[in-house]
């Protein structure tokens, strides 16, 4: 018998103990484009902030590279 890892053990381990809740989802789809549509476009802010992310993890991934 194959050994496993603990860290693949775990998640089996806490699924059984606490199995979720809900287990379908048949509306999800609907439910996430009525609230995009609540929250209407993406604003001026947002775009700028989505912008700084990307560059921090682009600047991170390639971090090794420069040294």
């Amino acid at each position: 018998m194959k050994k496993r890892p603990v860290a693949e053990l775990v998640p089996y381990i806490i699924y059984k103990i606490y199995p979720p809740e809900i287990k379908e989802t048949p509306n999800a789809r609907l439910w996430a484009e009525e609230e995009l549509n609540t929250m209407g476009s993406l604003t001026r802010s947002g775009i700028y902030m989505a912008s700084v992310k990307l560059s921090q993890a682009a600047s991170a991934i390639s971090s090794g590279q420069l040294s």
